[in-house]
């Protein structure tokens, strides 16, 4: 895709650790308000809690990954299970971390479409099956991109990867008895503070929805 160099770039600060770059570029504002593209945004959510996580795994970690895809005015995501909020509720709630946004090209489905493939992956994608290190947003994001997106679109590998990365090699620098130990407990902490987040937030959500007069999304 042609980069439209009067576009400014997107910077972010976990991009030179992540990606080793210090920018990526913008998208245009047509792309951005287009309901048929397919927009990626990566999130960076945790804050501090990232340099305390990093501590913990020996190893300095660029962000703890939040991914959306946004098609037809509504953002997908992975939380305790498939969430689909309209864009503007989201830009409320998380406007204020640092993020990027890829554009991914025309989405091959329409909003009905995609209703209904959201709706196919849902027994997948429940509170149950969340792995902090193998089956997390990062994933979902991952697998719906490639279903919506027109001509093989998707996320570019190496940029997905690189997302993916930090979970699935979090505890690499660790010892392997440690490692073992880490997958274990953390998962199992993890998957608890994920399913009470997303029942915390849903509220939260919600009113923000109502004040923007927008439909409250699931």
């Amino acid at each position: 895709m042609e980069v439209d160099a009067s576009v400014p770039p997107q910077r972010a600060s976990f991009l030179r650790e992540l990606w080793d770059v210090d920018s990526v570029p913008g998208v245009p504002a047509a792309a951005m308000t287009d309901p048929s593209r397919v927009l990626a945004t990566v999130y960076e959510i945790g804050g501090p809690l990232t340099n305390v996580l990093s501590t913990s795994v020996a190893k300095t970690l660029p962000l703890i990954p939040h991914v959306g895809i946004r098609v037809h005015g509504v953002e997908y995501f992975y939380s305790d299970h498939i969430e689909c909020r309209t864009v503007p509720v989201m830009e409320e709630m998380l406007g204020d971390r640092p993020q990027v946004t890829l554009d991914l090209g025309p989405s091959r489905l329409s909003l009905a479409e995609l209703e209904a493939e959201v709706a196919n992956l849902e027994a997948d994608w429940e509170a149950k099956d969340y792995h902090v290190f193998d089956k997390n947003c990062v994933h979902f994001a991952d697998v719906l991109a490639a279903r919506v997106t027109a001509d093989g679109g998707s996320v570019p590998a190496p940029l997905m990867q690189g997302v993916l990365d930090v979970s699935e090699r979090m505890l690499d620098s660790l010892p392997e008895w440690r490692r073992k130990l880490g997958r274990r407990v953390m998962n199992e902490v993890t998957r608890l503070v994920v399913v009470s987040w997303g029942r915390a937030s849903q509220e939260k959500k919600e009113a923000t929805a109502d004040k923007l007069g927008l439909d409250r999304g699931a």
